[in-house]
């Protein structure tokens, strides 16, 4: 399946891209919309806030996650990079 899809359907093992709204340690308040590349951390220190954000400076982010998207393929070789010999 793909597209967004509810965030309680989500896997709680490797990472998945996350949309939702994220929130800092020092405020537990939520921010902006985010979507990032994240995990289940079910750490819980501010209630719902169970999603970390990979793609941050990773100083206690989390994601409060209402929707998910598995993760694209990595490609072959990025575009530019020279073959292997």
């Amino acid at each position: 399946m793909t597209g967004w899809q509810p965030i309680e359907t989500a896997p709680r093992e490797g990472g998945v891209l996350l949309y939702g709204q994220l929130a800092g340690e020092t405020t537990g308040k939520t921010g902006r919309a985010f979507i990032c590349i994240g995990r289940f951390d079910g750490v819980g220190d501010y209630a719902g806030f169970d999603w970390g954000c990979d793609n941050t400076d990773g100083y206690a982010v989390w994601c409060a996650a209402t929707h998910w998207m598995p993760l694209p393929p990595a490609p072959d070789r990025l575009q530019g990079e020279d073959e292997a010999v």
